[in-house]
């Protein structure tokens, strides 16, 4: 029973963990700084933050409902964080760029992440030094995971029929293909049957 109970224990206590990460992105990003006179303004609004926590493909998710952020939002959080206008701070021509830099990085979020979705699944074959998300920006991260494919793709008629024969011997018949096991019968007990690797 005490093992069942400490179990049931760890559950609860991951899932308010999980929950609890979302949260304290939520309180840090969405809600104001300070007080009086030093009160900052929020660094974005919560509709923006879901839509970049959607973004990160290892979101957890129930429909749009968000169950835990990713091992990538921080990321996105920080690429949004650094869209940097090129006019001067203060000036309307400031703002005016800066929500355009917004709109265009939300715009082409779905980009960034199937380009997340091709690292998270690829990040094995990319050089050591390209294997921490951390280094990257959206766009030497798109670079790096150009060449790789999230397409499953489907063998042909003739490359099907090529590899049900690989195993074929003569005095042998296949009675079995799985996925990592292919069974051959072999019943030629002459010297052709025992040749067969």
């Amino acid at each position: 029973m005490k093992k069942k109970n400490m179990k049931f224990n760890s559950i609860i206590k991951d899932m308010i963990m999980e929950q609890g990460r979302y949260e304290i992105l939520k309180k840090t990003y969405t809600e104001p700084k300070g007080k009086g006179e030093k009160k900052k303004p929020a660094k974005m609004k919560v509709e923006e933050l879901d839509k970049i926590v959607l973004g990160d493909p290892t979101t957890r998710r129930d429909g749009e409902t968000i169950k835990k952020a990713g091992a990538y939002t921080n990321w996105l959080l920080k690429q949004y964080l650094k869209l940097e206008p090129e006019a001067e701070y203060g000036t309307p021509y400031f703002e005016r760029e800066l929500k355009e830099l917004q709109r265009l990085f939300f715009e082409d979020l779905y980009k960034t992440t199937e380009d997340l979705e091709k690292f998270d699944r690829f990040k094995g074959q990319l050089d050591t030094a390209q294997r921490d998300i951390n280094t990257h920006t959206i766009d030497s991260l798109m670079r790096a995971v150009e060449d790789f494919s999230l397409e499953k793709t489907k063998a042909s008629k003739e490359e099907k029929a090529e590899a049900s024969t690989t195993y074929e011997h003569p005095g042998g018949k296949v009675i079995f293909r799985g996925g990592q096991w292919t069974v051959v019968k072999i019943e030629d007990q002459g010297q052709l049957g025992k040749d067969f690797p």
